[in-house]
């Protein structure tokens, strides 16, 4: 990552500044996923074509025209999912180029306003490179030889052989083979551009309360935000197992007022209101939201706390713009050993036999279908109400000691999503008539299943449901001089949260309590807490902090299927320490995970067996920064 920035002020008058702040970054990033495979994705050629077919006369087809297995079976189609290891994987490569700029003027109209006008302008433009996803068409002629025969660079790429041996063990693929079956030059743009007018006042009014005078703050905005996205041509036409996307080129504008005024009651009793007025020109349309909140000292040691208020989130420009989006999720299917799963219904079971499943069947991998989602007609904002009460104990016999907790719910409704596809397959499975009911309408065949696989399906993203949840925070915070030559202080600091609630009400697949579970980039541990224990002196100082997640069971398999249906708990120490020189050098050194905790295993995960977005799949390491302040 490369990063330049300036800023600056200047005074017009002496009542009146101009301020100025640019910034340029450049990042380069690189990842490498497993191999590409011949992945069973149907309709990939045609109605009932798959993409991982070896015809009966490819040469090398064990059960093809000329047969060598031990069973007498000739004349074969083979489907064969095969991973290409010889190409070493799939690589992603991005650089990202983001500028800011803001351009603003500042002063007083009076000896209690201030006020700001700011002009902000920014973009990020990313632009993504990806090597070694095969191509449908590619492999489709490879395995073919009658099709091999006609195409000039797949003979070349099979050195006159005429077709490709996907049976062999590594390195039966040659590299020419893997030039050919690739697109290894995909190139994605993404692009994104803002525009924002601000003007903001702030001051006291000339009328005093019970405890002092009345603050207050107002304000209005103008956003104009766009975006495009440009696939490349391979992407666009879904010809890799990469999933496909349309092209996306939209916008919108926003204007936005609002105003708060913090009313000290009493010299015990201090209450805070705001107000915001929001008018989008999508189907977003125009909301008004407030909040009020309360702080009221009950006495010198204790106070009460609370708040209430009201909130919306409007579409993104993904959402309403995006076009159609294939990808292939991972599934837990229910038909996978249907005669020892304890999460399952007897419809379940019947509907699996009627299928031809047949019992103790293991995929022996996770199974990904094609989902399809199509852009939505409308979309309407997501609503939200959130509320919190709590209570500050700052004991004054006790000095640098505070305690608080607070009890919060919040609710979202009209969440915007698309249900999650192996939701949907459990639901149309486990019922009775799967040719009327509504969740099989999302599959291609109205079933779930084509056979004993999970079919197609396709959804279409729409104001879903509502998420509510609820919790209580805990917080302690303790800090006291150290009567030492070489330390000055000790503090002592901890964050706990207890979820007791994460319900999800989608319709089709009715209520979910989801507080201490996990299924892939889903996580949602019921306890969660951070810690810090610091020494200081007068120029450094050294701190042990922790991170604890705890246990969550598997939201898709039950136990009795698998030895990791339970994601462990996990505690994170890192330890670091700040030297400082000079009055304008520090030196921090430290070490992460520093003893080593491995993620925890689970089942329902797809990238590495567990979700390495919210676990530390790195490791122990050690890091150290040097600062200078001019």
């Amino acid at each position: 990552r490369y990063q330049v920035s300036a800023m600056g002020t200047y005074a017009l008058t002496d009542t009146v500044g101009v301020f100025l702040e640019g910034l340029y970054t450049r990042r380069f990033s690189h990842q490498r996923l497993a191999p590409d495979a011949s992945f069973a994705i149907t309709d990939a050629y045609g109605p009932g074509q798959w993409n991982d077919l070896v015809p009966a006369s490819n040469p090398a087809n064990p059960f093809g025209e000329h047969p060598r297995n031990p069973w007498g079976i000739a004349g074969q189609d083979v489907r064969l999912n095969r991973r290409f290891e010889e190409s070493g994987g799939r690589l992603f490569s991005q650089a990202v180029d983001t500028y800011r700029f803001v351009l603003g003027l500042q002063g007083d109209a009076g000896s209690d306003v201030s006020w700001e006008f700011a002009y902000n302008w920014a973009q990020n433009e990313d632009t993504e490179d990806t090597s070694f996803y095969h191509r449908f068409d590619r492999w489709e002629t490879l395995v073919n030889p009658a099709l091999c025969a006609v195409d000039a660079a797949c003979l070349a790429a099979t050195a006159g052989r005429g077709h490709l041996d996907p049976f062999g063990p590594f390195g039966t693929i040659s590299s020419a083979e893997i030039d050919y079956l690739m697109a290894s030059s995909l190139k994605d743009v993404r692009r994104n551009d803002l525009q924002q007018y601000s003007l903001i006042f702030d001051g006291e009014f000339n009328v005093e309360l019970g405890g002092g005078a009345v603050g207050w703050a107002a304000g209005l905005e103008h956003r104009r935000e766009t975006a495009r996205y440009i696939p490349d041509e391979f992407v666009a036409g879904g010809l890799t197992t990469g999933g496909a996307a349309d092209p996306l080129r939209g916008g919108f504008s926003v204007d936005e007022a609002y105003a708060e005024a913090l009313l000290p009651v009493t010299d015990a009793l201090q209450v805070d209101v705001s107000l915001r007025d929001t008018r989008y020109d999508t189907s977003a349309g125009e909301k008004t939201t407030y909040r009020v909140g309360g702080l009221f000292d009950a006495s010198a040691s204790l106070s009460f706390r609370g708040t209430y208020s009201t909130g919306f989130r409007a579409p993104n420009i993904v959402e309403l713009f995006g076009g159609t989006q294939t990808g292939f999720p991972i599934i837990e299917d229910p038909c996978e050993f249907y005669n020892r799963r304890s999460d399952i219904n007897a419809n379940i079971v019947a509907n699996c036999i009627a299928d031809g499943v047949p019992e103790d069947f293991e995929w022996g991998f996770q199974w990904q279908s094609a989902y399809t989602v199509e852009p939505p007609d409308s979309l309407e904002p997501e609503e939200s109400t959130t509320w919190s009460v709590g209570a500050v104990w700052a004991p004054v016999n006790l000095a640098g000691i505070q305690l608080s907790a607070d009890v919060w719910n919040i609710e979202v409704d009209g969440l915007i999503d698309a249900i999650p596809y192996t939701d949907l397959l459990f639901i149309c499975m486990s019922a009775a008539e799967r040719r009327v009911d509504p969740s099989c309408a999302f599959f291609s065949n109205g079933l779930g299943r084509d056979g004993i696989f999970p079919d197609d399906a396709t959804a279409t993203l729409a104001n879903l449901g509502t998420v509510s949840t609820d919790g209580v925070d805990f917080n302690v915070d303790y800090t006291r001089g150290v009567n030492a030559s070489w330390a000055q202080s000790i503090g002592f600091d901890a964050q706990l949260t207890f979820v007791n609630s994460y319900r999800q009400d989608y319709p089709i697949i009715s209520s979910r309590e989801r507080a201490g579970t996990i299924r892939n980039g889903q996580v949602y541990p019921e306890w969660k807490a951070n810690t810090a224990l610091t020494l200081q002196g007068s120029r450094w100082s050294a701190t042990w902090s922790t991170r604890y997640i705890s246990s969550m069971d598997d939201f898709l398999r039950p136990p009795e299927l698998t030895d990791d249906a339970v994601a462990e708990p996990v505690w994170y120490q890192d330890v670091f320490a700040n030297l400082d020189f000079w009055d304008f050098v520090t030196i921090t050194v430290g070490i992460d995970n520093l003893t080593d905790e491995d993620p925890p295993r689970f089942h329902s995960s797809f990238n590495a067996e567990t979700e390495p977005g919210y676990y530390d799949v790195i490791g122990r390491r050690l890091f150290t920064t040097f600062t200078m302040r001019f």
